[in-house]
């Protein structure tokens, strides 16, 4: 381990004066590989050099003292401290490399700073660059020049990720007052454990679950980042016990079951999970909610159908834990609204209830009461008879310290959807990026103050080419009919507003976007419908300004998944895409470019063929200075259409 020109160190010397003379062989620092590392030198370290005494024989040691023990944090320093333990050295040298578990000749663990004393080389000993050795290769860090002391500290820095175990060796020279073939040789290695990775929290509910009695829930997880994560899926009944489901994994060649109340699943990065959970041979309906926890970017949604019409209709995963939560409601005509409720509380939760009639003047009050973990679904008539014909909100109140979830239901005769409900409302507005009208297309809108001051709000409609729209509107409330690309109207506070634009069922179909503004706390959503068939689905409006968003596909098994995009900007825009399959695998990239204020749907096999019979995911991220909106349409083999939700990123 030292220079074959050896250094004589005078007893006199004013840097060691009490240290007698020190031969020295490298000196200046060994070449590359003299650790006893896989591809060093196993079990032999610097003895190939100083060879009279076997490695480790002479009563000494070299040991580390890791910081934060025998782990590391991806991406975080450490301060080893290195200690070369003998009685008789007088100087000291050392080597030292880290190495990934899964490659231990040749996967370099993190990086080096070499400090006073201290440098850094690479294969075939030449000099580490700031940036690190060559392609990422080896590194081994060593004395500059011979230490005067046993004891100093080394920097590592852990690399960005978890890369698993990583297998530090160093090896020791104990330089003795002698022939260098004298020296005592030292060697060890430590192993430091991949981080345990965080237990998962909760990330979210999901309100309303069936099983059996017609029903068949498909649940959809991504795992939005590129860092593998851990899943788990609890699922509740009514009663707040645990609900026992059988679950089919349609992505295992065999299609694998399972009968179980909890799922728990490692996701890879940029990856999904589907699971299905159907009894076509139980007349009785098993209904209950479901709760999500992850350690990592993982978020979802269901989507229940009813098989013996087809209709399907999504359920979000809700990631908002709000005072209150308002839904819309429309029992008029042949309409009638719903409510799903999960406590996500391991007590009791007594719900406080404020029923309002669309002019925001309360009509009603009531309690609901929830087991731990509990949850009810009812029609609102059927518990709030005060409700029928009526139009208004029905505000659900959070428990002191509780947590729950809340979706709204709508049946429109056979056909049915579900409805998002207000919470956490602010100012501003936002978006809803699909409106079709025409061509048996409508679209009903649904504004709501949720404020407690009268506020305008503004409701502007855009074409593909960003252009106004203008489309024939109703006022349900009133009956007015206008023409317009531009919808404004003062709410009371607590009050709602529905809107309807229907073309000729005759012509063609006008698709587009449309832009909520209002300096109130005013929100809302839209519910197009295919008047042929009678599908509805609803779009939510978008509040966000997120750097990108994943959306979910699936196009196997006669299903299809669409995507409608639109421009919130002032100006044109191309918005990078990438797409994925459903192990995380890229299927290729894309631009979708955009007018200022422009629109576009489409199904995504007319546009990327690649996506063809496969499930997996689009991404799209927002343009610099751009703000986009984007949701999901998906359609089945029945004819059925339901939104998707997209999750931010």
């Amino acid at each position: 381990m030292i220079r074959q020109n050896r250094i004589r160190i005078l007893q006199a010397s004013a840097l060691l004066l009490t240290v007698p003379t020190v031969l020295w062989a490298f000196a200046n620092g060994p070449s590359a590989g003299y650790t006893t590392a896989p591809g060093d030198h196993p079990g032999v370290a610097c003895t190939k050099c100083h060879s009279q005494f076997d490695l480790n024989s002479q009563g000494g040691s070299v040991t580390i003292a890791f910081p934060k023990g025998l782990s590391y944090t991806p991406g975080a320093t450490q301060t080893l401290t290195v200690t070369i333990a003998d009685p008789a050295a007088v100087a000291y040298g050392f080597q030292m490399t880290a190495r990934v578990q899964s490659n231990l000749a040749g996967g370099q663990a993190g990086s080096f700073t070499a400090g006073t004393n201290q440098k850094i080389i690479c294969t075939g000993s030449t000099a580490s660059t700031s940036g690190g050795c060559p392609d990422s290769g080896i590194e081994w860090i060593e004395q500059s020049q011979p230490l005067p002391t046993g004891t100093f500290t080394i920097q590592w820095s852990a690399p960005a990720t978890n890369v698993g175990g990583i297998h530090f060796y160093i090896a020791a020279n104990a330089a003795v007052d002698g022939p260098i073939n004298y020296d005592h040789i030292y060697a060890a290695d430590y192993i430091l454990g991949a981080p345990a990775p965080p237990s998962p929290n909760l990330a979210g509910s999901m309100a309303q679950l069936a099983s059996g009695g017609g029903w068949d829930t498909t649940l959809t997880l991504i795992n939005t980042s590129a860092a593998p994560g851990q899943a788990v899926l609890d699922f509740f009944g009514n009663d707040g016990s645990p609900l026992e489901l059988p679950f089919t994994f349609p992505q295992t060649p065999l299609q694998a079951s399972a009968l179980d109340s909890t799922v728990s699943y490692t996701l890879n990065g940029n990856s999904l999970l589907v699971l299905d959970t159907q009894q076509p041979d139980n007349l009785d309906a098993q209904i209950g909610s479901a709760q999500l926890l992850t350690n990592s970017g993982i978020g979802g949604f269901a989507i229940f159908n009813y098989v013996p019409t087809g209709q399907e209709a999504v359920v979000p995963l809700e990631t908002r834990n709000a005072a209150s939560y308002i839904l819309p409601f429309d029992n008029t005509g042949v309409l009638a609204t719903g409510v799903a409720i999960a406590n996500i509380e391991p007590q009791t939760a007594n719900i406080p209830v404020v029923i309002r009639d669309d002019t925001g003047a309360q009509i009603g009050t009531d309690t609901v009461m929830l087991a731990a973990q509990g949850h009810t679904s009812f029609m609102l008539t059927d518990n709030y008879s005060l409700t029928a014909g009526k139009r208004g909100t029905l505000e659900l109140d959070t428990p002191s310290s509780g947590q729950i979830s809340v979706l709204g239901l709508r049946a429109n005769g056979s056909a049915l959807t579900t409805m998002p409900v207000l919470a956490n409302v602010t100012t501003g507005g936002g978006s809803m990026a699909q409106v079709a009208s025409g061509g048996g297309w409508q679209t009903t809108f649904t504004l709501v103050n949720t404020g407690t001051a009268p506020a305008e709000a503004q409701l502007n409609f855009f074409d593909n080419n960003g252009n106004p729209l203008s489309l024939p509107l109703t006022f349900l409330q009133s009956g007015t009919a206008i023409t317009s690309a531009t919808i404004s109207q003062n709410l009371a506070a607590g009050a709602t507003l529905i809107v309807l634009t229907q073309g000729s069922d005759a012509g063609a179909s006008v698709v587009g976007s449309a832009q909520l503004a209002t300096a109130g706390n005013v929100a809302g959503f839209a519910i197009f419908r295919y008047n042929p068939s009678g599908q509805e689905a609803v779009v939510p409006l978008s509040a966000g300004n997120a750097n990108g968003y994943v959306l979910a596909f699936d196009n196997t098994s006669g299903l299809a998944t669409g995507v409608a995009l639109a421009n919130i900007s002032n100006q044109a825009v191309s918005v990078p895409a990438v797409l994925r399959d459903d192990t995380g695998a890229s299927l290729g990239t894309a631009n979708i470019n955009l007018a200022a204020n422009g629109h576009t749907s489409f199904v995504l096999t007319d546009n990327y063929v690649s996506v063809a019979g496969r499930r997996g995911t689009i991404e799209v991220d927002a343009p610099p200075g751009a703000q986009i909106s984007v949701l999901g349409i998906r359609s089945t083999p029945t004819g059925a259409v339901t939104t998707i939700p997209v999750l931010a990123k």
